[in-house]
């Protein structure tokens, strides 16, 4: 009978947490920690998050040169880390939580709550435009631009005129020559 009475307390303390959350997202918060460049404020229940003064402008840094399309998302870790944006430990941040960053719509002000977009009533640290242009480029299957020593300025941006096929680049003896 204590198992039957532990597994219902265990099911309604479950059924609870789901209605709160589910209350919190309808009124615009997110329930759980905010992402890198927001600090949550407030007490216990009554939680907000709001712009992290420190953070947020390499944020929008990060969302603005990614959509150039000049870089690649380990290009982008290096440029950032000279920047001085670091992990919470002082470490560079690594190309998959740079990769998370570039994909999270809560930078524009939308909340994903069990895969339904919400607005958020928190303050967005770049445009829906930007977030639109940098998931374009993200989620594209080719022409992402891959780093390399020397990066070749048009690099994944000509196409031939014969073919369409993306024109590639090699350097010898010193010259770049363009290749279909």
């Amino acid at each position: 009978i204590r198992m039957l009475f532990a597994k219902n307390y265990t099911d309604n303390l479950s059924e609870e947490v789901k209605k709160g959350q589910k209350a919190k997202i309808e009124a615009g918060w997110l329930p759980t920690k905010a992402p890198v460049g927001y600090k949550t404020m407030g007490e216990k229940g009554h939680k907000i998050h709001v712009i992290d003064d420190k953070v947020a402008p390499h944020i929008k840094m990060i969302f603005k040169l990614y959509s150039t399309g000049n870089y690649s998302l380990k290009k982008l870790c290096e440029v950032m880390d000279e920047q001085g944006f670091k992990t919470r430990n002082g470490k560079r941040v690594g190309k998959s939580s740079m990769h998370r960053f570039l994909l999270d719509i809560f930078y524009c002000g939308k909340m994903r709550w069990n895969n339904e977009i919400y607005q958020g009533k928190h303050e967005p640290i770049i445009t829906e435009e930007l977030f639109d242009k940098v998931h374009s480029k993200i989620t594209r299957q080719i022409n992402a631009p891959r780093y390399s020593k020397h990066l070749p300025v048009f690099k994944g941006k000509i196409k031939c005129g014969e073919c369409g096929g993306t024109i590639t680049w090699a350097k010898q003896k010193g010259h770049w020559y363009g290749y279909c």
